[in-house]
């Protein structure tokens, strides 16, 4: 899937996308301009779910300048105000606008340096835990990605030490593709599983408006603890990660850390680094 949505060829004030199908010529844009439109604050990245059209101005009779393909990143400057257009941002300059209804609002899930924290599980011992960012995947047949983690745990307990691998993704666009910034995260432990279908998953929404991650769901309920922690406060989306990781800590019950124990494996943290 394509990134941001690449550089903008500039052509007597009109814009033309590199992942473009086609676009007009100079004399059919000279009299509108972009830049005189008022803006409020939008997102700053948008996932493109079809095939878009880009307008010179925030209106549908607007000159096309452009079009730009699904699955493409674009950057935003804002919103025009009192309408639902976006304005397509590229090197500073303000582009031309896409109908809101075509766009998701994306995040990058991407890590500088690895998270590290600790907590404790009400059902478990004190884990010291390590997120490390794998990578980017493709959901299949789907306009796309997720940000991908593994993230290595040292647990200190009254009879025995642990030290065990999850993994952990979060939908860079939001759930479902819905008209909410709401994003997905799920934690999962492969090492108690059998088989891919009984891999234990512990699911967490991140509202992004409202800076919290909220427990969702456990895959099986019963092996859940009695009290998972409900939500907390994620302003960025590395505290989204954290709080994300920690809330499925509170959510794993007593038989998750009896089979951990009796399945123990060694597992190698990353190269030390400092949280981001």
């Amino acid at each position: 899937m394509a990134r941001l949505a690449g550089r903008f060829l500039f052509w007597s004030g009109c814009a033309l996308a590199v992942a473009v199908v086609s676009a007009a010529g100079p004399a059919a844009c000279a009299q509108e301009s972009p830049e005189t439109v008022e803006l409020v604050p939008a997102s700053a990245i948008y996932l493109v779910l079809r095939d878009a059209n880009i307008r010179a101005m925030p209106e549908t009779k607007s000159k096309r300048v452009g079009s730009i393909k699904s699955g493409t990143r674009i950057q935003s400057a804002g919103k025009a105000k009192g309408t639902e257009w976006i304005a397509v941002k590229e090197d500073g300059r303000i582009v031309g606008f896409v109908y809101a209804s075509v766009l998701a609002a994306a995040i990058d899930g991407a890590l500088k340096k690895d998270l590290v924290g600790e907590e404790t599980a009400a059902a478990g011992p004190r884990c010291r835990h390590r997120i490390h960012f794998e990578g980017k995947s493709r959901v299949e047949d789907e306009p796309l990605e997720t940000a991908d983690y593994r993230v290595a745990f040292e647990c200190r307990g009254d009879a025995r030490n642990l030290t065990f691998d999850a993994t952990m993704f979060i939908t860079e666009v939001p759930y479902r593709t819905s008209n909410k910034d709401v994003y997905q995260i799920s934690v999962d432990i492969p090492e108690i599983a059998d088989t891919v279908e009984q891999v234990l998953s512990v699911t967490v929404m991140y509202h992004a408006d409202d800076a919290e991650v909220v427990f969702d769901a456990i895959s099986d309920p019963e092996m859940g603890s009695d009290a998972p922690t409900k939500k907390r406060q994620a302003q960025t989306v590395s505290e989204a990660l954290s709080g994300a990781l920690a809330i499925a800590v509170s959510a794993w019950g007593p038989d998750v850390w009896k089979r951990l124990g009796e399945r123990q494996g060694p597992a190698v943290m990353p190269a030390d680094s400092d949280a981001q």
